[in-house]
């Protein structure tokens, strides 16, 4: 039986430990035994309230608490990895995976022949730093995350665009949604938009207040529903949105639901799902929202991978969106081209597998 270890940041409610716990799952289908790294543990609360979940499917999982978002991390961060690597060597794992590439690095760079190591990018990986230091690491980073075994996209917008990955070693993988409602109706008889996703700068609900303002100047009667969780990262962000909301006067058309709001009722309740991200790899909200025949609106940061018949991407401007709004083009397209499931997932995890390990 053959060993792995995942690394991840942590276990949120967020789109990356959600995937990952698909991976874990299908790993297991495929016979290995799985042991989890989560590296940036700081709130039990927030960044393990999917612990139970892991447990039911990991052998072993192991916490830390490294800031990946400081500057020494970056600059530095095979100088942080002392314990990863006791790890590493003491558990004599097959395989590795991880969708940190300084930790996907340091694994092609310093074991390489002893494991075999898979990068799964999650996210647009070619935002640049403001710090020239910084962006020269990244290159050198990157050309050694170009040695691994293979390395997966979430979406096209999941690679490098400076650094080619061989044609053997680069796949595209989507995930899947868990909850999704093939069969729901809407009966909205007022225009209601919504969004979902943690309190954050790039999810930029900021936009979407700046936005709902002038809907609410041609539809009086509107209301605007957010459901998300505040983030560890950015703790304020959420206080700056409600400020906002109160500036503007739409106290009572802006409703913050619980983070564990019901997904089918949510889905009943708006008309169009919102995200005006300013960087994505491929939000799972969105499929779960298009499977449930709720159309969306993204910002162009979000990749056409997403398109499921009920998608239109835009530059993040409120006049267009306002203009998409009320072209009401929304309501002729009520179900999405096809729904893609947990069975092709797991049959091209099976595939990329195969090749690692061939």
């Amino acid at each position: 039986m053959k060993s792995c270890l995942v690394a991840i940041q942590n276990l949120t409610k967020s789109g990356s430990p959600q995937t990952f716990l698909h991976v874990v799952e299908a790993l297991k289908k495929e016979g290995f035994v799985v042991d989890v790294y989560a590296y940036s543990i700081f709130d039990k609360e927030t960044d393990l309230a999917m612990l139970e979940a892991y447990q039911k499917v990991c052998r072993n999982i192991y916490f830390n608490n490294i800031n990946a978002n400081t500057f020494l991390y970056r600059t530095y961060p095979f100088l942080l990895m002392s314990s990863f690597k006791k790890m590493i060597k003491k558990g004599q794992y097959d395989l590795f995976l991880t969708n940190n590439f300084y930790l996907s690095a340091y694994i092609a760079k310093k074991l390489r022949k002893k494991i075999k190591n898979i990068y799964y990018s999650l996210g647009n990986v070619n935002q640049k730093s403001k710090y020239w230091i910084l962006r020269r690491k990244d290159i050198y980073i990157k050309k050694l995350v170009r040695k691994v075994d293979a390395y997966i996209g979430i979406s096209i917008l999941a690679f490098f665009d400076d650094i080619e990955i061989p044609n053997e070693k680069r796949f595209v993988l989507m995930d899947y949604p868990n909850n999704y409602y093939p069969n729901l109706v809407k009966n909205n008889k007022e225009l209601t938009i919504g969004q979902i996703g943690y309190f954050s700068k790039n999810k930029n609900q900021l936009f979407t207040i700046e936005l709902f303002n002038k809907i609410k100047q041609h539809y009086p009667n509107a209301s605007l529903l957010f459901v998300g969780y505040q983030s560890s990262d950015e703790p304020n962000y959420i206080e700056e949105v409600k400020k906002r909301v109160m500036e503007l006067g739409l106290s009572n058309s802006v409703s913050f639901l619980p983070a564990n709001y019901d997904k089918e009722t949510f889905f009943k309740q708006i008309d169009v799902l919102l995200l005006p991200s300013y960087y994505e790899g491929l939000p799972l909200t969105l499929m779960e929202a298009q499977f449930s025949n709720t159309p969306c609106i993204t910002s162009i940061h979000v990749s056409s991978d997403a398109d499921f018949g009920l998608l239109k991407r835009l530059p993040l401007n409120t006049d267009d969106w306002l203009k998409e709004i009320q072209s009401a083009d929304y309501k002729a397209i009520s179900r999405p081209k096809y729904i893609y499931t947990s069975d092709e997932f797991k049959k091209r995890i099976k595939h990329i597998i195969d090749s690692v390990f061939q």
